[in-house]
């Protein structure tokens, strides 16, 4: 298999590609529920997470908001040989 192609290991940090929800009142105007795909690091800056709406949202096209770890409560990451698996991300 290539390397590119190798399924993530696991946690504990997100990583670009993961579904994330957050603390409630972390961003404004988001709403507690709501999941939210990590689509790269800012400025390849790894300790900042830059989120994207998920396709069902009006404006999936745009990003979210960029975050830390600290607002972070559930990372989600779904690989062909693993399933689904889902934790809590260390806090700082």
């Amino acid at each position: 298999m290539l390397p590119e192609l190798q399924p993530l290991p696991d946690g504990p940090l997100p990583q670009p590609g993961d579904w994330i929800r957050l603390e409630a009142g972390a961003v404004p105007g988001a709403p507690a529920d709501a999941r939210y795909l990590v689509a790269q690091w800012h400025q390849d800056n790894p300790a900042l997470y830059e989120l994207h709406h998920p396709e069902d949202h009006p404006d999936h096209l745009d990003w979210a908001a960029v975050v830390t770890i600290d607002v972070i409560t559930l990372v989600t990451r779904q690989t062909y040989d693993h399933g689904t698996r889902s934790w809590a991300p260390p806090r700082n």
